[in-house]
């Protein structure tokens, strides 16, 4: 791979490392996983003290549906957030700009930045508070005169200048394109913040969703002015900038709200990156552009200091890559971060871009790399076919040490991985999408948009390739119908070696839920597997993936909804709402433990693996040693002391097509029994295969003949064409775990044609 840059030609290589480690961390929310961090308040600054570095250990994905009406899968970790985001909806926001500073993470649509901390306060686009809603985003107002009336709004009450009120995932879209439209109009006036039509009489809306409580600073603090100028040489209307320590140990991290080119900030001493975003519309281009100004090596060390922030210095990012094949232009998702000195994110922002194209013009301010702390700064394209020509697509992304100016790439094929993707669609999903991004060895892109598959057909020839250092894919895909939920998938952080090829299948069935394996050597991008069904003395807890396809993608939406019990000795010890995850406290002698979960997927875009229940079986006692290996965490308590739970499970291989269909007739089946990853081995001794049409509560029992090593082979009689099967999966051990699973609408049998 080669890089060129405005002095000289350059001739660099990436090295790639194999081995992967990506633990999903079923079960656990971003706001549950940041626990330890602090709750996003309502005030316009804040100063996080003494934040601890992030665990490492994944953020169960999630979706978030935003309070414009974007949709976002969120996934990585609690300090360095992955955000896939859907393609823009008609006339919603071009882009989404994402914050993350210490435990929070924000995600704002370039239409809101103007009206941030006039009308619109910052915790409206708190992405845990956003995840937490169950179909409604509450909000409060404060206006004067009448009644208040915004698109997509409902208000609940109103009197005496204070409203309260909630948008729904539908009505959010109302907002979200008013809002635009807003912005689009008011682009270009640069002294003034306006939105008279849609915030006339209203001087405040404010998320009303519940807010943790806020830390006093217990570090000397002192009061920093922040100067901020736009592209047009007047100070700043409005606007939101992130400050961050980067001494080791970091106390501050802070967003503060702009007023009249104005930021008033009360912060400890020490040494600190900051940064700060614009945008504009270009009616006569329809094009965005947005700037980004930062500055390094800023030393407080006296009250009262007047930190300058210049937009006009956003002059670099006339970026190009060159690929072997033709390609449509694209812009590219940029992600700039801040590292403390000692390896820990400090800060991470940048732009996700949901417009087609090169519909995105972004600027940024030419750095050197910083004396105190790190920088980062990721580019990252998804380049497509031009119409017309065969499918495929390429992603290629570059790292390098502080904000270059005009940066150029040249892939060539001895750069690139080549993924022949097969992306299965039942005869109930219309599209699927997909996002690749990479992870670094400190750092990983952000997020981006979700880039439609093939239009027709499923399968997809994808080539990959970065420059920058060592590197680790991560992808999500996603499959919409007319159901309100998608279906998604995660993979697990993997190499793509240049100059080699593989394949990579999605969705391909029966989904069933279980536990992956997960890979103990330490990844690249630093996470770590941790012990999903453990027991530490006295605690016990059970994480499930509701969803595992053919290929091991997770497939999970936090959405669904389901339940859990836990039954020790045939008594109820633990229940709950959440259909994946089950904690509980137990007593310290032998006991047998019954674990029951139950998943509703019919809200999602699926027809297949509708519903499923999963009983595990096992037999326990506290233990004097534990059991996890070197490489795995245990979420509950001391390594020492962490054990595997004898838990068995299985697994249903069927010779589906890309349709998840099997012919009409007989095909043969083979079911695999297994302990999960890390238990005590125990031979297998039974299996069972029954299989019913949907419906029916007749079932037929497959004869099954034993291969050894858990594996067990069939045929099963397909049924009538056009219809789906049930299937329940049985099986024990000789250490007493047994494994029950009944699947709803597993499979289709393929109908006539």
């Amino acid at each position: 791979m080669k890089i060129v840059s405005q002095a000289s030609a350059r001739a660099r290589t990436p090295r790639l490392i194999t081995g992967t480690a990506l633990a999903v961390c079923a079960g656990l929310s971003l706001s549950g996983m940041m626990a330890s961090g602090i709750t996003p308040a309502r005030a316009s600054t804040r100063a996080v003290q003494a934040v601890t570095p992030a665990t490492t250990e994944a953020v169960q994905p999630f979706t978030v549906h935003l309070l414009t009406g974007e949709r976002l899968r969120v996934s990585g970790t609690p300090g360095q957030p992955v955000i896939a985001a859907e393609k823009s909806v008609r006339g919603g926001a071009p882009q989404i700009i994402t914050y993350t500073s210490g435990p929070d993470t924000y995600a704002v649509p370039t239409s809101a930045l103007p009206y941030l901390g006039r009308y619109l306060d910052l915790s409206l686009f708190d992405v845990a508070q956003a995840q937490g809603s169950s179909g409604r985003v509450p909000v409060r107002l404060a206006y004067h005169g009448a009644r208040p009336s915004i698109p997509g709004l409902t208000l609940t009450s109103a009197a005496s200048g204070h409203a309260s009120g909630y948008l729904t995932r539908t009505s959010s879209f109302a907002f979200g394109r008013a809002l635009t439209a807003a912005w689009k109009s008011d682009s270009g006036t640069g002294t003034t913040v306006r939105g008279d039509a849609l915030f006339a009489g209203i001087s405040r809306i404010e998320s009303a969703a519940p807010a943790g409580a806020q830390l006093a600073p217990s570090y000397p603090m002192v009061t920093l002015k922040v100067k901020v100028t736009n592209v047009k040489g007047k100070p700043m209307p409005s606007g939101l900038v992130a400050i961050a320590s980067v001494d080791k140990g970091r106390k501050t991290t802070i967003t503060a709200m702009v007023d009249d080119g104005v930021a008033r900030i009360s912060i400890p001493k020490g040494n600190y990156s900051a940064a700060i975003w614009d945008s504009q519309f270009n009616s006569r281009t329809q094009k965005s552009t947005m700037q980004l100004d930062t500055v390094s090596d800023y030393s407080i060390n006296r009250t009262m200091q007047t930190l300058k922030l210049d937009l006009r210095r956003a002059t670099s990012g006339r970026t190009t890559v060159s690929v072997p094949r033709p390609v449509a232009p694209a812009s590219p998702d940029m992600n700039w971060q801040v590292l403390a000195d000692g390896g820990s994110t400090a800060l991470e922002t940048g732009p996700l871009n949901l417009m087609d194209g090169d519909a995105l013009d972004i600027r940024w301010r030419p750095t050197e790399p910083p004396v105190h702390g790190k920088q980062q700064l990721i580019l990252n394209w998804q380049l497509k076919n031009p119409a017309g020509q065969p499918n495929y697509r390429y992603t290629v992304a570059a790292l390098e040490d502080h904000a270059v100016r005009d940066p150029s790439y040249v892939f060539t094929d001895a750069d690139l991985h080549t993924v022949t993707s097969t992306y299965v669609q039942d005869r109930w999903t219309k599209q699927s999408r997909l996002l690749r991004l990479p992870s670094f060895a400190l750092s990983r892109s952000g997020g981006g948009a979700l880039e439609p598959t093939t239009p027709k057909g499923t399968r997809q020839v994808e080539y990959a390739g970065a420059y920058g250092g060592e590197v680790e894919w991560f992808e999500t895909a996603m499959q919409t119908g007319k159901a309100p939920e998608a279906i998604w998938a995660d993979s697990q952080n993997h190499t793509l070696p240049a100059g080699a090829s593989s394949e990579q299948v999605w969705f391909r069935g029966p989904l069933t839920p279980g536990i992956p394996d997960y890979h103990p050597t330490k990844s690249i991008s630093g996470i770590t597997p941790f012990c999903s069904f453990c027991r530490a003395g006295r605690r016990m807890a059970l994480v499930l993936n509701t969803g595992l396809d053919a290929a091991g993608n997770l497939n999970e939406n936090y959405q669904n909804p389901g339940s859990s019990q836990l039954y020790r000795n045939g008594k109820l010890i633990a229940s709950g709402k959440d259909r994946q995850l089950l904690l509980a406290a137990v007593s310290p002698g032998r006991a047998t433990y019954r674990a029951v979960f139950d998943v509703d997927r019919s809200m999602e875009s699926a027809k297949l693996a509708s519903h499923s229940r999963s009983v595990y079986t096992f037999a326990s006692k506290k233990a004097t040693t534990g059991r996890i290996p070197s490489g795995f965490v245990c979420l509950i308590g001391k390594k020492s002391e962490c054990q595997t739970l004898p838990v068995l499970q299985a697994h249903l291989d069927l010779p589906l097509d890309d349709h998840n269909e099997l012919p009409i007739g007989h095909s043969p089946i083979s079911l695999h029994l297994a302990q999960v990853q890390n238990a005590p081995a125990s031979p297998i001794i039974t299996a069972g295969l029954k299989i019913r049409p949907a419906g029916s509560t007749r079932w037929t029992t497959v004869a099954l003949a034993s291969q050894g090593d858990g594996t067990f082979t069939g045929v099963v009689d397909t049924g009538k064409a056009g219809s789906t099967v049930d299937i329940q999966l049985t099986g024990s051990d000789r250490a007493g775990s047994t494994v029950s699973q009944t699947i709803t609408n597993a499979y289709a049998i393929r109908a006539a044609r």
